[in-house]
Protein backbone atom coordinates (compact mmCIF):
# COMPACT_ATOMS: atom_id res chain seq x y z
CA UNK A 1 0.00 0.00 0.00
CA UNK A 2 1.13 3.19 -0.76
CA UNK A 3 0.61 6.71 1.21
CA UNK A 4 1.07 9.88 0.03
CA UNK A 5 1.30 12.43 2.88
CA UNK A 6 0.61 16.53 1.60
CA UNK A 7 1.97 18.66 4.43
CA UNK A 8 2.08 22.64 4.03
CA UNK A 9 4.98 24.21 5.44
CA UNK A 10 4.67 25.60 9.16
CA UNK A 11 3.47 29.12 10.18
CA UNK A 12 5.48 31.23 7.71
CA UNK A 13 7.67 34.44 8.35
CA UNK A 14 7.30 36.08 4.63
CA UNK A 15 9.88 38.92 5.75
CA UNK A 16 12.78 36.73 6.91
CA UNK A 17 14.78 35.13 3.85
CA UNK A 18 12.42 36.74 1.34
CA UNK A 19 14.30 35.74 -2.16
CA UNK A 20 14.48 32.35 -0.90
CA UNK A 21 10.59 31.84 -0.33
CA UNK A 22 10.50 32.69 3.58
CA UNK A 23 11.59 31.36 6.26
CA UNK A 24 9.08 30.01 9.70
CA UNK A 25 8.23 31.76 12.70
CA UNK A 26 9.43 30.14 16.37
CA UNK A 27 5.49 28.77 16.02
CA UNK A 28 6.34 27.27 12.90
CA UNK A 29 9.27 25.77 13.53
CA UNK A 30 7.82 23.99 17.08
CA UNK A 31 4.66 22.54 14.74
CA UNK A 32 7.76 21.08 12.09
CA UNK A 33 9.18 19.88 15.22
CA UNK A 34 6.49 18.18 16.61
CA UNK A 35 5.43 16.61 12.90
CA UNK A 36 9.03 14.82 13.61
CA UNK A 37 7.83 12.06 16.22
CA UNK A 38 4.77 11.08 13.97
CA UNK A 39 6.53 11.21 10.93
CA UNK A 40 9.50 9.05 12.11
CA UNK A 41 6.77 6.14 13.04
CA UNK A 42 5.11 6.28 9.84
CA UNK A 43 8.14 4.39 7.78
CA UNK A 44 8.54 7.21 4.97
CA UNK A 45 11.08 6.07 1.89
CA UNK A 46 10.51 8.86 0.01
CA UNK A 47 10.77 12.85 0.54
CA UNK A 48 10.37 15.68 -1.47
CA UNK A 49 10.04 19.95 -0.65
CA UNK A 50 9.24 22.60 -2.77
CA UNK A 51 12.30 24.78 -3.30
CA UNK A 52 11.20 28.12 -1.35
CA UNK A 53 12.68 28.32 2.04
CA UNK A 54 9.64 28.08 4.01
CA UNK A 55 9.06 24.84 2.72
CA UNK A 56 12.47 23.74 2.69
CA UNK A 57 13.08 24.52 6.66
CA UNK A 58 9.57 22.24 7.81
CA UNK A 59 10.81 19.40 6.15
CA UNK A 60 14.20 19.90 7.42
CA UNK A 61 12.56 20.03 10.81
CA UNK A 62 9.59 17.44 10.24
CA UNK A 63 12.26 14.69 9.08
CA UNK A 64 14.83 15.60 11.74
CA UNK A 65 14.29 11.98 13.44
CA UNK A 66 14.59 9.95 10.65
CA UNK A 67 18.19 9.24 9.75
CA UNK A 68 17.83 8.84 5.70
CA UNK A 69 16.70 11.84 5.53
CA UNK A 70 18.25 14.11 8.60
CA UNK A 71 20.54 16.79 8.14
CA UNK A 72 22.03 15.35 11.39
CA UNK A 73 23.64 12.50 9.50
CA UNK A 74 25.60 11.40 6.54
CA UNK A 75 25.20 8.21 5.33
CA UNK A 76 24.71 6.12 8.49
CA UNK A 77 26.94 8.33 10.88
CA UNK A 78 25.76 10.79 12.76
CA UNK A 79 27.42 14.45 12.39
CA UNK A 80 29.26 15.87 15.08
CA UNK A 81 29.26 19.32 14.50
CA UNK A 82 31.54 20.16 17.11
CA UNK A 83 34.34 18.75 15.46
CA UNK A 84 36.22 21.30 13.34
CA UNK A 85 36.43 20.28 9.63
CA UNK A 86 34.09 17.33 9.59
CA UNK A 87 31.39 18.47 8.06
CA UNK A 88 30.31 16.54 4.82
CA UNK A 89 29.66 18.07 1.84
CA UNK A 90 26.10 17.02 1.85
CA UNK A 91 24.15 15.61 4.96
CA UNK A 92 21.27 13.22 4.40
CA UNK A 93 18.61 15.54 4.35
CA UNK A 94 20.28 17.66 1.17
CA UNK A 95 21.27 14.38 -0.71
CA UNK A 96 18.11 12.30 0.23
CA UNK A 97 15.07 15.11 0.11
CA UNK A 98 14.02 15.45 -3.60
CA UNK A 99 13.45 19.17 -4.13
CA UNK A 100 11.38 20.00 -7.01
CA UNK A 101 10.48 23.01 -8.79
CA UNK A 102 7.31 21.69 -9.57
CA UNK A 103 6.14 22.02 -6.28
CA UNK A 104 6.95 25.82 -5.81
CA UNK A 105 4.10 28.29 -5.04
CA UNK A 106 2.34 29.25 -7.88
CA UNK A 107 1.32 33.33 -7.82
CA UNK A 108 -0.86 33.60 -10.29
CA UNK A 109 -3.97 31.38 -8.45
CA UNK A 110 -4.68 34.41 -6.74
CA UNK A 111 -5.34 36.79 -9.88
CA UNK A 112 -8.62 37.64 -9.56
CA UNK A 113 -9.32 36.71 -13.64
CA UNK A 114 -9.62 33.12 -12.06
CA UNK A 115 -12.50 33.70 -10.13
CA UNK A 116 -14.50 33.77 -13.27
CA UNK A 117 -13.63 29.98 -13.69
CA UNK A 118 -14.72 29.11 -10.55
CA UNK A 119 -18.05 31.20 -9.62
CA UNK A 120 -18.19 31.54 -5.91
CA UNK A 121 -21.55 29.99 -4.58
CA UNK A 122 -23.85 32.57 -2.64
CA UNK A 123 -25.90 30.78 0.14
Amino acid sequence: MVRLYIIRHGDPDYDTDKEHGGSLTGNGKAEASALAKWLASEGITHAYSSPLGRAKLTAELALADIPQFSSRYHGKKQIDLSEANTKPTLNNFEANVGVEDWCRELSTWRQVSHLDTFPLKHP
